[in-house]
């Protein structure tokens, strides 16, 4: 079995090598995300559920301004988690600046080897208190791991990519050295 490694990229800092494997790897999962990375203007977007009316930019030119933990396993890359630092979330103006985790990605033949979890674990001592991202209600693997390291569901935008499909905000409150609850009295749903 080949060694697994992380490495932290700062934005703008991926060697070629690793760029080439990088953009392979989001194509290979681009289908994966509801909706698909190809159908988004970038990694922050609001808009989920149709035609923006904007000129839709490369997704992965957004991944690369970001910090990104890439695992390798070998020399071969086999998963990513991109995040920003100092973002702030209009949905929930409680939590301040936060890190956001926009994109977690695993290649489809390293799902269930831990690498995403994996991922969360280095980033927990590079992020600030908050850690949030947004997922679909659907994606329940995510979700359970998610739960499993403590995030909890702060804020639910009902059919935001589609029927029946929510997008469902997590966060982490770090601050406390303990996991907090919402920032809100509980978890809040937007209809």
């Amino acid at each position: 079995m080949d060694t697994v490694r992380v490495k932290h990229v700062t934005p703008g800092a991926m060697t070629a090598g690793e760029r080439e494997q990088f953009a392979a790897l989001v194509d290979e999962v681009a289908d994966d995300f509801v909706p698909p990375l190809t159908d988004r203007r970038g990694t922050t977007e609001t808009q989920l559920n149709g035609p923006t009316g904007s000129q839709p930019t490369n997704y992965l030119d957004a991944l690369l301004t970001q910090h990104n933990l890439l695992v390798f396993e070998g020399d071969r890359l086999t998963a990513f988690l991109s995040y920003r630092l100092g973002h702030h979330i209009a949905e929930l103006p409680e939590v301040g600046a936060c890190t956001y985790v926009s994109t977690i990605a695993v290649a489809r033949d390293r799902r269930r080897a831990g690498h995403a979890r994996l991922l969360y674990g280095q980033l927990m001592p590079l992020a600030s208190s908050w850690i949030v991202l947004r997922t679909w209600s659907t994606n329940t693997s995510h979700i359970r791991l998610l739960q499993a390291l403590g995030f909890k569901e702060l804020y639910t935008l009902e059919d935001h990519r589609g029927a029946g499909l929510d997008t469902v905000y997590f966060g982490l409150d770090q601050s406390s050295g303990t996991v907090a609850s919402s920032p809100r009295s509980s978890a809040t749903t937007c209809h």
